[in-house]
């Protein structure tokens, strides 16, 4: 269990197999029942709940007694979902073994999902940025439009991540509770766009890319060209002339596209990052020396601005001293 983190699903058959009481890391039911009242109390029997990455946690079944039903459950450990399924079978109760990254779950199929230290466990992969952003794709996937996310959370800093793009929620209410000598933080969220649905091709490739707004705006100026054969890590590289990549899975560079030297090793190889290129293309693009010949990069014009501004402050200096250089 060394090597495995809190996002393997190896990792908790083996903990749940071990253990047989219910792990609560965060707030139990009792402390949070009254902010759920609040947003679904009235709807508590009619609308559909899904609590992701339920683990053993008595949080679906303490739900169930106040009332709730219509209750999904889904967790990536098998071992889990069958304990689950043997305690708790009651009517309205439904227990998935399910990644929250790939959910076989319909589309807008359920009115308030649930997460109760999920985000915190998928924060703690090696790739959590990628992990994440396939969990709450699937969220925004599966709720309805208004529908509620309920997020309970050791991160008091949640909100802005998932308020702006590409995801987009509305902060209806944040809590923040102090227990056992810790902070727990509830927050309810709204869903209020869908857009990231039709953009995730972009954005999933931008992520594995580890592309910004930045890398756009930098192989977007202008400069001047040169061999690309001296090329150091950060530099803007221009494909000269259509060919296709070095990889295993040749992928066909067009003449001006312009990516990032993002790594290049001993042997002269280099991975570029392409900004620009086809969504469902592969994500790495290694090239060797006689292929990289095929490109060339930009050289920035700072020194001819620089040069210039200098000139422009040295005669403002004469003007006002009535010193010339020519004296």
């Amino acid at each position: 269990m060394a090597d495995l983190s809190y996002g393997d699903a190896a990792y908790w058959d083996q903990r749940y197999s071990t253990k047989g009481s219910p792990d609560e890391w965060l707030l139990h039911w009792t402390s949070i029942s009254q902010v759920f009242e609040k947003y679904c109390g009235e709807h508590r029997t009619q609308w559909k709940f899904l609590h992701a990455g339920c683990g053993n946690s008595a949080l679906t079944f303490e739900m169930y007694r106040a009332g709730y039903r219509q209750i999904t459950s889904i967790d990536n450990s098998a071992t889990v979902i069958q304990q689950m399924q043997e305690a708790h079978g009651e009517d309205g109760l439904e227990w998935f073994c399910m990644d929250v990254g790939e959910m076989s779950l319909a589309e807008q199929s359920f009115d308030v999902v649930i997460e109760k230290g999920l985000l915190d466990c998928l924060a703690c992969m090696e790739d959590a940025h990628l992990a994440t952003a396939k969990c709450m794709k699937e969220v925004i996937r599966i709720l309805k439009f208004d529908g509620f996310f309920f997020c309970i959370s050791f991160n008091h800093q949640r909100a802005p991540s998932l308020t702006s793009a590409p995801y987009h929620f509305r902060l209806c209410e944040l809590q923040r509770t102090a227990a056992l000598g810790a902070e727990y933080y509830v927050y309810v969220f709204q869903k209020a766009s869908a857009s990231i649905l039709s953009l995730w091709p972009s954005y999933w490739r931008d992520l594995r890319l580890r592309l910004s707004e930045e890398d756009y705006r930098l192989i977007d100026q202008e400069g001047t060209w040169t061999d690309a054969l001296d090329a150091q890590v950060g530099d803007v590289l221009e494909v000269v002339e259509d060919f296709d990549s070095g990889d295993q899975e040749a992928v066909r560079l067009t003449r001006g596209l312009r990516g990032i030297l993002h790594f290049r090793d001993r042997d002269g190889d280099a991975m570029v990052r392409f900004p620009r290129l086809d969504a469902e293309s592969v994500d790495r693009f290694v090239f060797e020396e006689d292929v990289r010949c095929s490109m060339r990069k930009r050289v920035a014009q700072q020194q001819p601005a620089a040069k210039k501004g200098a000139e422009r402050l040295l005669r403002a200096l004469e003007s006002e001293s009535g010193f010339s250089r020519n004296h």
